[in-house]
């Protein structure tokens, strides 16, 4: 089960409008309304995008009288998270080894 949360998650968040959405509600609650003036999309897509991250357990909804809050629940992303991590040995052995290049060049070349 938990992987299917996990591939949930991962595809809800692949897709840009979604991301921003989801930068959007970092910020705070928003309704659809102020939403769909962040982006140059219909009102009909960002509530499937809603929907989506939804289903991910991304967003929490909240109805107050006629308007429906939404809010970001960032608790499903530490896996993305975790995932994404796990690379950063990757990276890190790369920028260490540039840095160790860039070094190299700057004692090779006279003082300007």
């Amino acid at each position: 089960m938990r992987a299917a949360v996990a591939d949930q998650t991962f595809r809800a968040v692949s897709e840009p409008t979604r991301r921003r959405i989801l930068d959007a509600l970092a910020q705070g609650e928003q309704t659809v309304t102020e939403l769909c003036g962040l982006f140059e999309v219909t009102q009909p897509a960002v509530s499937q995008h809603l929907k989506v991250l939804r289903d991910a357990g991304l967003v929490q909804t909240e109805r107050r009288g006629r308007a429906i809050y939404y809010s970001l629940d960032a608790a499903p992303l530490r896996e993305v998270f975790d995932w994404a991590a796990h690379y950063t040995q990757f990276w890190n052995r790369k920028l260490d080894a540039l840095a160790h290049v860039l070094e190299r060049e700057s004692k090779r070349r006279p003082p300007s």
